[in-house]
């Protein structure tokens, strides 16, 4: 990020230390962060305004007082680096010529299917998401795994939503919570979630997007409280965050086709991991869930088999349009505007 970019991003991540302090009911000032992080206050408005550079030091304070994730302080202090957004991701065109016939870059549908061509012989469930962890693509091993229905995700629902990995896991459409078997493992995995989550998203937190959908996360007559509590928490586990692996014991409906080999339920035992891949317009990231134990493996073979298009096939898969941020903001209503903080 440019100095620009970088300032608006400390600023909305200090006017969220209202939401992220469950004891904070004001807006979190300038002065207020300037007093406990320790930096001059003139220093720091210079920093939200883009007028200066953050040292090292002003960097470590800031995200000390953020109380941002292992993972996010990462990403925090990469995005420092003052270059613009648009180089990070920019991409050389088809064939990498240098004159002014050369082809144009990739479009989105074209980075779209060359990522999925990478992954549809892979005989597992995975899915694809952006940095807002909405979902881009999946397989149709997932929809058969989670009996996830056709028409779903065609369109933004009522709030405005698209298909999200964190809203999917808080809400009664997959039934997560109640599926899990271990309910210890269904908090460790509801807060490494959220961990990927917050770390995702770093770089697109002062975007009208993100505004609008975490507004709309928090406020959620249906998850909303759920989803502030594990926000909260995820700060507060390290040993969570962590990309090998989150570890999934469900006891899920068997798939029709597959009932007279499994019978009408079935324990299944898996951990997901998480991978990036760089596009020319942002990074997306790749999970695959790995079975931890002979049943489980038989399973997704066999959703695999009935996935396919024929025996060494490719698997179907399904994606969607609405991926890049110029599609995300478009999503976002005229009318809306963020509530007084």
């Amino acid at each position: 990020m440019d100095t620009k970019e970088f300032g608006a991003l400390v600023r909305d991540l200090r006017l969220s230390l209202k939401w992220s302090r469950l004891d904070h009911e004001n807006d979190f000032t300038q002065k207020e962060l300037a007093e406990e992080a320790g930096i001059p206050f003139t220093r720091l408005g210079k920093i939200e305004r883009g007028e200066t550079r953050p040292t090292a030091d002003d960097l470590i304070r800031l995200a000390d007082t953020f109380g941002l994730t292992r993972q996010e302080r990462v990403e925090f202090f990469a995005l420092a680096n003052s270059v613009p957004v648009e180089e990070i991701y920019k991409c050389r065109p088809l064939g990498g010529r240098t004159d002014e016939k050369q082809p144009k870059q990739p479009t989105p549908t074209e980075e779209i299917q060359r990522i999925k061509s990478k992954l549809d012989q892979i005989r597992l469930p995975l899915f694809v998401t952006d940095p807002f962890s909405d979902i881009v693509l999946y397989n149709e091993i997932v929809e058969r795994l989670y009996r996830i229905p056709r028409e779903w995700g065609e369109r933004p629902d009522e709030y405005g939503i698209l298909p999200n990995v964190v809203f999917l896991m808080l809400s009664h459409h997959v039934r997560m919570r109640e599926r899990m078997i271990d309910h210890h493992m269904w908090e460790e995995t509801a807060i490494s979630n959220m961990q990927f989550f917050r770390r995702a998203s770093m770089e697109v937190r002062s975007t009208r997007y993100w505004k609008y959908i975490y507004e709309q996360f928090r406020t959620h007559k249906e998850i909303g409280r759920s989803f502030q509590r594990y926000w909260h928490e995820a700060a507060m586990h390290d040993y969570l965050d962590s990309n090998i692996g989150r570890n999934y014991w469900l006891r899920l409906p068997v798939d029709a086709r597959l009932r007279s080999e499994f019978g009408d339920e079935l324990s299944i035992l898996y951990v997901s991991s998480t991978i990036e891949e760089i596009t020319c317009y942002e990074r997306l990231y790749v999970t695959i869930y790995l079975p931890q134990d002979k049943q489980t493996a038989r399973y997704f073979e066999s959703l695999a088999r009935i996935s396919s298009f024929g025996e060494g096939s490719p698997i179907r898969f399904r994606s969607y349009s609405k991926w890049t941020l110029s599609d995300k903001e478009a999503l976002v209503p005229r009318s809306w505007r963020p509530k007084q903080r």
